[in-house]
């Protein structure tokens, strides 16, 4: 009877431990805290981190907005490689969608059923060292991937990458089949530390033509301690560019530090692009021709070298090195003075969120949020809610059904509909 209580007693202590553990672990997740911050979290391996999020992910939950209460209906993608930054979604048409992680491995998702079925993706993962984004389109009655990220090269150098891939998907089941990768476009090496982070990387196909933005691709990046290549007609990054299909590519604008969305709006007529300042002051920008963005030069976010407790300013800055004098820079559309880790963005249209017609949304990293913003006639920003997800967005995209598809960086797809 003695060695009986004592094991309900060592039952019941497991399992309070367990339970304690459990909600532990949803309040380091609801205030960002290790291991699900992006810093610390780095040292874990991908299956403790896919564990972590898997197990306090709900099956689903409402969150407010102005507009529409938003239901999330969370997916776990079963891959360890879906955990951490890169990769992208996208519509492949007959309620499909393809996700492509970081690591260049894809998944074919059904949304009717939840069914994820994997890609033979070896051609593809051989060729990156991280998967930065993917576009799916057609050409000539024939599918194609567009892959944009980083590879690697002798001596320690990487460059930012453009290789083209046939793919084929069946209207019924979820198999793909991918031919092999070939090559468009790379920059030159870059070779002086190389951060795959802050690569940039986001490409769209229009008009027969190729658009895609590239960041510094280096560590740091403050003002007064960064090379002037951004700015550089030599160079191929801190830029947006056009490229042909002959792989031929020119320079749309420049002065870019780390671009994280790229994406049309208005009607097709106006190229958006999302970027990484420094410590806050990321910025929305309406890509021109010919117009440069800033960096090194200016920015309204603040240096890293500065306490990272201090207060954030709000007043631009302005480096007094060479390059940078009697110069004139584009400013930005929109800038938020706070750390917010802006991603990619996207037009809304669509009868499920009905109020957001015409409204751009955009996600964000840090931020754990969807910020819906409205533009003026002159492509102002009028205003901007942030719609706070408490997860870190990736990529997202607007469903046929007008549903909100979301990519995480805690390695789910998140569904988002309308309550109202």
């Amino acid at each position: 009877m003695k060695k009986f209580r004592i094991l309900l007693v060592a039952i019941a202590l497991i399992a309070a431990l367990g339970l304690a553990a459990f909600y532990g672990l949803l309040e380091l997740r609801e205030k960002r805290m290790w291991p699900f911050n992006s810093g610390l979290s780095k040292i874990l391996p991908p299956s403790f981190k896919q564990f972590a999020y898997n197990t306090t992910n709900p099956d689903q939950k409402v969150v407010t907005s102005f507009l529409h209460n938003i239901k999330l209906v969370y997916y776990n993608i079963p891959d360890a490689g879906a955990v951490g930054g890169g990769g992208a979604i996208n519509n492949i048409g007959h309620g499909k969608q393809l996700v492509t992680l970081n690591n260049g491995q894809s998944l074919v998702f059904e949304q009717d059923t939840g069914r994820f079925m994997t890609v033979e993706s070896n051609a593809v993962k051989s060729i990156y060292s991280s998967v930065r984004d993917v576009f799916a389109f057609e050409k000539d009655g024939a599918r194609y991937l567009a892959f944009l990220g980083t590879t690697n090269q002798a001596a320690g150098c990487k460059r930012i990458s453009v290789y083209l891939a046939r793919y084929v998907a069946p209207d019924a089941g979820l198999n793909l089949s991918l031919d092999a990768p070939t090559k468009l476009w790379e920059t030159e090496d870059a070779c002086t530390a190389p951060v795959d982070n802050n690569a940039g990387g986001r490409i769209v196909y229009r008009g027969g033509r190729f658009f895609i933005s590239t960041g510094f691709f280096m560590g740091g990046g403050n003002l007064n301690d960064t090379p002037d290549f951004s700015l550089r007609s030599d160079s191929s990054f801190g830029k947006v560019l056009e490229i042909d299909w002959a792989g031929r590519a020119q320079a749309i604008s420049s002065g870019h530090r780390n671009p994280q969305g790229l994406f049309f709006a208005k009607s097709g007529s106006v190229l958006f692009s999302t970027e990484h300042a420094m410590r806050g002051g990321d910025e929305l920008n309406i890509v021109r021709k010919s117009a440069s963005y800033g960096f090194p030069c200016e920015s309204y976010g603040t240096s890293y070298s500065y306490e990272f407790n201090a207060p954030q300013r709000e007043n631009k800055l302005v480096s007094t090195a060479p390059p940078c004098l009697n110069k004139q820079f584009e400013s930005p559309t929109f800038y938020w003075p706070a750390t917010t880790g802006i991603s990619q963005g996207t037009e809304y249209s669509g009868d499920e969120f009905h109020a957001y017609n015409g409204n751009l949304l955009i996600g964000s990293l840090s931020g754990t949020s969807l910020f819906r913003i409205q533009l003026g006639d002159a492509n102002n920003v009028v205003f901007i809610e942030r719609i706070n997800l408490h997860e870190r967005v990736r990529d997202l995209n607007v469903l046929e059904t007008g549903k909100i598809l979301v990519l995480t960086d805690g390695g789910s797809l998140l569904v988002l509909s309308s309550t109202n």
